[in-house]
């Protein structure tokens, strides 16, 4: 009986040890840090699946906390950065914002790998209620198609469930004709369309 139950405490000892451990290493000035863990935890970062949590207490107007990343002879850098609502730089237009910021030639959204060639991007604004998730507004797929409102676009650029407006009555849609012109199409106060022959962009 004595047996039975400590294999039954060294199996449970495992499985917490297996499914609930963390553990953070630096080897050779790389930080590493590793864990299996679910929602069920009690952890420090408020949530048990996130392993790294940066703060700035300071209710300042300049507050805001950051990572940044350079490399090579580069002295410019990218940020990954989140504003607090006390942020009031350039009219508080990143008070309460994350943002993803180069200071060098720019940024790669990237997505699709040999081992899923298949990766896209969407971008979700919002959120579900009920639930605890934003809806998904665009996308980007993996041959480049870019859908607004719907997640399967058949062409270049799909819009599904809305419209497209063009408040400028002096723009329009340009057209390339099979000869190499282009043409600015618009419409005039009576609704008829208007073709207008200008220099291809």
């Amino acid at each position: 009986m004595k047996k039975v139950i400590f294999l039954s405490i060294l199996i449970h000892a495992i499985y917490a040890y297996k499914v609930f451990s963390q553990s953070a290493e630096l080897i050779n000035n790389f930080l590493f840090i590793k864990g299996n863990s679910d929602l069920s935890i009690p952890a420090p970062t408020g949530d048990s699946r996130t392993f790294l949590k940066l703060r700035n207490n300071a209710t300042v107007p300049a507050s805001l906390v950051s990572i940044e990343l350079s490399s090579g002879s580069s002295i410019t850098s990218t940020l990954l950065s989140h504003h607090a609502r006390e942020y009031d730089y350039a009219g508080n237009q990143f008070s309460g914002f994350g943002q993803l910021y180069s200071k060098d030639n720019g940024l790669i959204l990237r997505s699709g790998s040999p081992q899923n060639p298949n990766g896209m991007i969407k971008f979700m604004t919002g959120n579900q209620v009920p639930g605890n998730f934003s809806l998904e507004r665009m996308r980007i797929d993996m041959i480049g198609n870019v859908g607004i409102g719907t997640q399967q676009p058949k062409l270049k650029l799909q819009v599904t469930e809305g419209d497209v407006y063009i408040e400028n009555p002096n723009r329009g849609i340009i057209l390339k004709s099979p000869n190499g012109g282009c043409w600015r199409v618009t419409i005039d106060d009576t609704g008829n369309f208007v073709r207008t022959g200008i220099l291809c962009p």
